[in-house]
């Protein structure tokens, strides 16, 4: 097996000549191999970015959830006639 390297932008030289990529992330400081030609791995990476933007949507939405409860100082199954009890001491 014999390895060449080729960089270029052009994208329909690189589908007819490569059978596999790297992929270099500067976000992510990392370096991934695929399996196919570069329109391949373009769709392949457009549904891993959708499926991460659904995650960190998810996140974000628990992450509102669970604030809406921080400031409430509900602790241990506390109710709010305790908390004011607690208050007036």
């Amino acid at each position: 097996d014999r390895v060449v390297v080729v960089v270029s932008h052009d994208r329909a030289f690189i589908d007819e000549v490569c059978t596999d990529t790297l992929h270099i992330s500067g976000a992510a400081r990392r370096l991934t191999a695929s399996r196919g030609n570069y329109t391949a791995w373009a769709a392949r990476r457009a549904e891993q970015q959708k499926a991460w933007h659904r995650r960190a949507a998810l996140r974000q939405k628990e992450k509102e959830r669970l604030e809406e409860f921080a400031g409430h100082g509900f602790r241990y199954g506390g109710s709010s006639s305790q908390i004011n009890m607690m208050q007036k001491k």
